[in-house]
């Protein structure tokens, strides 16, 4: 397989994806600060809260 097709095959990105967590602060804390995702929205849900990251 040549570099290009390849190179498209694994480039795909993820446009919306869930994922549940049982530590909202400690999944925040992973997604910014470790991985480099920025917070764009956070919103109260009851005793959790929404959280939106993008890249």
């Amino acid at each position: 397989m040549a570099y290009s097709k390849r190179h498209r095959l694994f480039s795909k990105k993820i446009h919306v994806t869930s994922v549940p967590v049982d530590d909202q602060e400690k999944a925040l804390d992973l997604y910014t600060n470790i991985l480099g995702f920025i917070k764009k929205i956070e919103a109260p849900l009851g005793e959790y809260k929404w959280l939106t990251l993008m890249d």
